[in-house]
């Protein structure tokens, strides 16, 4: 498996959160990333990483919750399950 520098470069975003994450579980480093090149993408496939880990991990709750609250992400209607719903803001714009 290629480093994290590998993905940028290939600009796949994913796999570099997945290492930053759940390889060397470095939560704030994965944000930085997501900031820097990922973009509000990335901080919804982290966060998505880090409800559903794989390999018979545990769920990060609290760490998606630290997303979540440090990010004030908007979750779009199709992952929330109901594509005719407004996009719910988890935390008040500053």
């Amino acid at each position: 498996m290629g480093g994290v520098g590998d993905c940028v470069q290939l600009e796949d975003h994913r796999a570099a959160l997945r290492i930053l994450a759940l390889v060397l579980g470095d939560i704030r480093l994965a944000e930085a990333y997501c900031a820097r090149w990922a973009g509000q993408q990335g901080y919804l496939s982290l966060l998505d990483m880090l409800l559903h880990p794989g390999h018979g991990r545990d769920p990060l709750y609290a760490e998606a919750c630290h997303l979540l609250a440090a990010q004030g992400l908007v979750i779009p209607p199709p992952m929330l399950g109901s594509p005719r719903q407004s996009p719910i803001l988890l935390s008040s714009p500053q």
